[in-house]
């Protein structure tokens, strides 16, 4: 079931359909950025129409998002990526970790290395 709410939040994020992304947070749910800044209540709709701006704009210059898989352990999801210039060339590499409870993203924590 949690694998299944994180996919319906990528899905609806790439879709710009940002109040079904909202409805897969928990009311206490947490975004945390790869800098480590967190997002919480209220500061996570703009965060997240802010980065489905980033993806629009990736895919206007030829860049792609690749997901490279998702597991689900427990309470636990995980999910990579990678951002990849139009030529191929690995820009970015992410692992986002989803803490689930109830079927709702409690916690969003994005690592990223490039």
């Amino acid at each position: 079931m949690s694998k299944e709410v994180v996919e319906l939040f990528f899905k609806t994020s790439e879709a710009n359909e940002v109040d079904s992304a909202m409805e897969c947070f928990a009311e206490d749910g947490v975004w945390i950025d790869p800098d480590g800044k967190v997002y919480a209540g209220q500061e996570i709709r703009p965060y997240l129409e802010q980065q489905i701006g980033v993806l629009y704009d990736f895919n206007e210059k030829g860049i792609t998002v690749n997901y490279t898989g998702i597991a689900e352990v427990g309470d636990t999801v995980f999910i990579g990526a990678t951002v990849n210039a139009p030529d191929g060339t690995e820009l970015k590499r992410f692992v986002d970790i989803f803490k689930m409870r109830d079927g709702k993203i409690v916690v969003k924590d994005v690592f990223g290395k490039g």
